[in-house]
């Protein structure tokens, strides 16, 4: 990551899905001197917007994990929290951009190329300094309906946590999740298998955006 930038913004354009193709739709992102233009269809207007970093529609995994991936990583490991935050409309890319398919070394995202690079790092790191201790935990929550859900507690459900759980602030922790669970992971293999359950208990909600494509 950059020494005097805390933030980077990057935009990811996928491509045009079958479905769009099939309608003779075409694509209203451009380029232009480094910056993004997107032409609204329907007056013909563009706007013109700035980023960090732009992934055209023909970038891979791989790309994004080299640039916003791997830095962020050295970083924790160096000491420093850092987040990846994915944002976008439905069906834009941003499941595939940080989950992608896990076990295909090329189409696997962010997150399972994270985890396998973690692990590979704190082994890395002990065999460097023995003395070194590295305490890895996992926690997975989802904000539905503004209601915050443990994704990792099969019971939740059954409890009937209706109003779902509680944001607090400490005074030396900072903010957190009441009652969220922390669960210690000592592998690669644990921590996919976790964000797999996790995965498997959000809510999904099926629109006209994100039908099979």
């Amino acid at each position: 990551m950059s020494e005097v930038t805390n933030i980077r913004v990057a935009v990811r354009c996928r491509p045009l899905s079958k479905k769009e193709l099939g309608n003779k739709e075409k694509s209203i992102f451009r380029l232009n001197n480094g910056n993004v233009c997107l032409t609204n269809p329907g007056d013909g207007k563009e706007s013109t917007f700035n980023f960090d970093k732009i992934f055209l529609d023909d970038s891979v995994q791989t790309e994004v994990w080299d640039y916003l991936g791997e830095p962020l990583l050295n970083k924790c490991i160096e000491g420093f929290n850092g987040t990846v935050f994915a944002y976008g409309q439905t069906g834009s890319g941003k499941t595939f951009s940080m989950q992608g398919v896990q076990q295909d070394p090329i189409l696997k995202g962010l997150i399972p190329r994270f985890t396998t690079a973690l692990f590979d790092r704190v082994k890395l790191e002990k065999e460097k300094d023995a003395n070194k201790l590295f305490l890895v935990t996992c926690s997975y929550f989802e904000i539905y309906n503004e209601v915050i859900s443990d994704l990792l507690d099969p019971s939740a459900k059954k409890k009937g946590t209706a109003a779902g759980l509680d944001v607090k602030e400490h005074p030396v922790l900072g903010v957190y999740v009441k009652g969220l669970q922390e669960i210690v992971v000592e592998v690669a293999q644990k921590m996919d298998d976790l964000i797999q359950q996790g995965m498997a208990c959000r809510h999904v909600a099926a629109t006209a955006m994100n039908e099979e494509r």
